[in-house]
């Protein structure tokens, strides 16, 4: 029996499009504001998990990036 892959540490940016219920595009334009530093696989952006949680709690509690 094979092991489940364990989940990726890492959003792409349609994942968190659909995490935050928001288009690509939003995404794209303003992860730099939201103090996202995704990493660059080819041409595709990946999020680190612990810098989107990181995000969400300061947006929770009102702090800027």
């Amino acid at each position: 029996m094979k092991a489940a892959p364990s989940p990726s540490p890492h959003l792409t940016v349609e994942d968190l499009a659909a995490r935050w219920h928001c288009t690509r595009f939003t995404i794209s334009k303003k992860y730099r504001a939201l103090g996202l530093r995704p990493i660059t696989v080819g041409k595709r952006l990946l999020f680190p998990i612990s810098q989107i949680e990181e995000a969400e709690r300061r947006s929770m509690i009102g702090e800027a990036a």
